[in-house]
């Protein structure tokens, strides 16, 4: 069950729920025998969590990896391996986190077979793999699939401002009838044709601004696509949908101007939404999370939010569009996708036919 102490979702409570047991990869760098504090710390706070063995990070001599080899004894923990200090090891990383692979993913290679030889070399992967097998077999419900609402084409914003794109929601797409073709609005000129909507994920869009503002037909593109067929946009999505980002003019789909900030929003909601749009309708729940440091002014009413730390309206919606922050997972409940490929898909057919679109169905 879902725990009230701050811990829900944490790698301790995922670890509870699937019964496997914990390696711990401890920062040493400038600790001795207070790592055996931190480590006793960790393996009796929740005794639920099984905590199995240690990796020492970051360690700076032979010396100092004798120290704390004396401090473990303590702790009882068998240590499975050591990593020494090196630069090379250095992660890229920025504002949320590490750089996306997709920007990257020449240097990112080289990093990971670096990686991967100082593991091999400092790690014992044997007891590592027995370890991981000693996990109990597990019988688990599997969730729900989404069924099949129509056939229509979904364009998929991709390419290194957009790389953030949950593979469950693709696939979720797919389930309910839905061919999806991917684009890049960096580079691409238009949007793949026939399409019947639009999802652009997450990214760093602040990353491209201006070449992304420079990609005038593909402004003019999505601007279209937004008064002719079907947009959701998530967070990166929805700043490239602003008037501007950083003064960077950009589509102009969503009436308001966004910004980078030095401020961090984070954490998972629930939003009611206040009118029909592409995905639910109004009144409808719809779970997810945001992270970014951006923020849009106005910041829109689409969406009633609510979270660990209050309440708020956010987001823009349309019969047509949805846009906002809020990152959904398809994964769990197949209800936002089937509506989204069963509304392309008769507002489809009405096309083909000659007929007014239709409006949008309950479901």
């Amino acid at each position: 069950g879902a725990a009230d102490d701050g811990t829900t979702a944490s790698t301790g409570h995922v670890a509870k729920l699937l019964h496997a047991p914990v390696v711990l990869v401890v920062d040493a760098k400038a600790m001795s025998g207070s790592v055996a504090a931190l480590i006793h710390g960790f393996a009796t706070f929740d005794r639920d969590v099984h905590v199995a063995g240690v990796i020492l990070n970051r360690v700076g001599s032979d010396g100092h990896e004798a120290m704390l080899r004396d401090a473990l004894v303590a702790t009882g923990i068998p240590l499975l391996g050591v990593l020494r200090r090196d630069d090379a090891f250095t992660w890229r990383d920025r504002h949320l986190g590490l750089v996306p692979v997709v920007e990257q993913p020449v240097d990112v290679e080289r990093s990971l077979d670096r990686l991967a030889s100082a593991v091999d070399a400092g790690c014992d992967l044997d007891a590592l793999v027995r370890l991981a097998r000693s996990a109990p077999d597990l019988t688990t419900t599997p969730l729900p699939t989404p069924q099949r609402q129509g056939g229509a084409v979904v364009a998929v914003a991709g390419g290194p401002a957009f790389g953030f794109v949950y593979r469950d929601n693709v696939e979720a797409l797919q389930a309910a009838g839905a061919d999806v073709v991917a684009f890049d609005p960096l580079c691409d000129h238009a949007l793949p044709p026939d399409a019947d909507g639009v999802y652009l994920g997450g990214g760093f869009p602040e990353m491209f601004a201006s070449a992304l503002a420079d990609n005038v037909p593909m402004l003019d593109a999505i601007r279209t696509a937004a008064r002719e067929r079907i947009v959701w946009a998530e967070c990166g999505g929805l700043l490239w949908l602003c008037n501007s980002l950083d003064g960077h003019r950009l589509a102009g789909v969503v009436d308001a101007d966004a910004r980078m900030t030095d401020r961090l929003t984070l954490g998972y909601r629930r939003a009611t939404a206040t009118v029909d749009n592409p995905l639910t309708q109004a009144g409808d729940e719809l779970r997810g999370h945001e992270f970014h440091y951006s923020t849009v002014e106005p910041t829109g009413d689409a969406l009633d939010l609510e979270g660990r730390f209050g309440r708020g309206s956010a987001g823009f919606a349309t019969p047509t569009l949805l846009a906002s922050y809020l990152h959904l997972h398809l994964g769990a409940t197949p209800r936002p996708a089937e509506r989204f490929v069963r509304v392309l898909s008769q507002r489809r057919s009405a096309r083909e036919a000659g007929e007014s679109p239709v409006r949008f169905p309950p479901l």
